[in-house]
């Protein structure tokens, strides 16, 4: 994999590169990380795709190595920058992959760009409904307990390149953003996994989803939590090619 710089109007933005060469039937794959982490997040299943794919990751304006913009981007804002980047780059077709906060921005990449976008793949969409910032905290806290104990380090060193009080504002944004009226306008294939001890997102609030989306495909991943980007690669990399020739 190598790395690129996408200049954005709200500041560079880095993105992880897979290509293969001559392969018709190589997919784009386009994986959006969470909220207080950086592309890291989205690298275990990234490395699976890209033995057989195109896999883009890149790092949302204000983490990991793009630039820390003057203000905090809200969801719209970050998926215009991402929009931008594959209209740009000529990334169509793409089956676009969300993990938790991601799942957010790819639905509204979906929903500003359909001509870019083939399919939806959320992974541990974080219920909106009824926790404030406080009660996804305290779910965030619980899920750790059963998340492999690697993520600590590697969250507490995003939250600290990213900072406290633009966490606490992008989960405000995240909580904000209208997830099932903007499903409701997406006209593309979805595909919502969950893990089965993900405290963020239950499996009340996933039915809750597929109402707003009823056409959707559903996994849940056994034994895993909400990190199943790091904890279940392989698994996912399999879901997601299977769920990809149909799309």
């Amino acid at each position: 994999m190598h790395e690129c710089n996408y200049a954005t109007k709200y500041g560079k933005m880095n993105v992880v590169c897979s290509l293969i060469e001559g392969e018709e039937q190589a997919i784009n794959y386009v994986l959006l990380h969470g909220l207080i982490v950086s592309s890291d997040y989205m690298m275990p299943l990234a490395m699976e795709l890209a033995k057989r794919h195109n896999v883009y990751v890149p790092d949302f304006v204000g983490h990991g190595k793009s630039d820390t913009p003057d203000h905090p981007l809200d969801v719209f804002e970050h998926a215009d920058a991402i929009r931008s980047w594959m209209h740009d780059r000529q990334i169509d077709n793409a089956i676009v992959i969300g993990g938790s906060y991601g799942c957010q921005v790819a639905i509204e990449v979906a929903v500003k760009a359909p001509d870019l976008v083939r399919g939806l793949i959320l992974i541990g969409p974080t219920d909106q409904r009824r926790r404030g910032i406080f009660g996804n905290l305290m779910a965030l806290l619980h899920d750790g307990l059963v998340e492999p104990m690697h993520m600590i380090p590697m969250v507490w060193s995003d939250v600290m390149r990213i900072g406290i009080m633009r966490s606490i504002k992008g989960a405000s944004f995240m909580l904000d953003y209208p997830i099932l009226g903007r499903l409701r306008r997406i006209k593309k294939p979805v595909f919502l996994i969950r893990g089965e001890l993900d405290r963020l997102g239950g499996n009340d609030w996933i039915a809750t989803i597929r109402k707003y989306a009823p056409d959707t495909w559903f996994a849940e991943i056994p034994k895993s939590a909400h990190a199943a980007p790091q904890t279940d690669p392989e698994l996912l990399a399999d879901l997601a090619e299977k769920f990809s020739r149909a799309a």
